[in-house]
């Protein structure tokens, strides 16, 4: 590589904390980029993830399905709106399941509409 603010690593790559935090870093990687982010390729195991949308929303995208399944502890996916909020299908069916216990859906009021 000929620019000097590129380098390459070929092999592990890993950011500890400094032994002293306060002058050595505290082990975050940060990637400030006003045109790219980081583009990995293959699979990715993220042990805690959190994602701001203040800049921009989140966006999920690709031929393939996606699939929330987590496993030990209470084993639940929460998905929180503070407004307006939709889940849908843009072809095919929307299936939601209680293989187990109760489908509860709440609501200020309900509308329940088929095209058929």
């Amino acid at each position: 590589m000929s620019n000097p603010n590129q380098f390459l690593v070929k092999g592990d790559f890993q950011v500890e904390v400094g032994l002293d935090p306060t002058n050595h870093g505290t082990g975050f990687l940060y990637v400030n980029s006003s045109s790219g982010g980081i583009d990995v390729e293959g699979l990715t195991t993220l042990d805690q993830t959190t994602i701001d949308t203040t800049d921009g929303k989140f966006h999920v995208l690709g031929t393939n399905k996606i699939e929330l399944a987590p496993t030990g502890g209470s084993g639940s996916v929460e998905i929180t709106g503070a407004v307006s909020s939709f889940l849908k299908t843009s072809s095919g069916n929307l299936q939601i399941d209680s293989e187990v216990g109760i489908l509860d859906l709440d609501g200020a009021s309900m509308t329940l509409n088929s095209d058929t």
